[in-house]
């Protein structure tokens, strides 16, 4: 499906990557835009906009934002990563264009 038909303010879970991709969106001309993320980043927030300034007006735009834990988590607790004092905790993830 096109972006541009799409309105998403969208969390989506329990996500396991095909190799290291999670996402791709493909442009009409066949170039590629992958998210990648390790295993413990299991959710990704997807956001369109149909008013995203461009020059000379408006156009659509995607954003997407690769989590570790769903949304109000820091309510719920849901899959919150705790470290204790000196703990650390260092996640990955990000994009890879391919060209058509």
């Amino acid at each position: 499906m096109r972006v541009g038909q799409l309105a998403l303010d969208t969390a989506f879970r329990g996500l396991r990557p095909d190799g290291d991709v999670t996402a791709t969106l493909t442009a009409p001309d066949g170039s590629r835009l992958q998210v990648w993320q390790q295993d413990d980043w299991r959710y990704l927030q997807v956001f369109t906009t149909p008013i995203f300034p461009r020059g000379g007006g408006l156009g659509t735009a995607v954003a997407i934002e690769p989590m570790t834990a769903p949304p109000d988590a820091l309510n719920s607790g849901d899959d919150l990563i705790w470290l204790e004092p000196g703990e650390s905790y260092e996640g990955r993830w990000g994009l890879r264009y391919l060209a058509s």
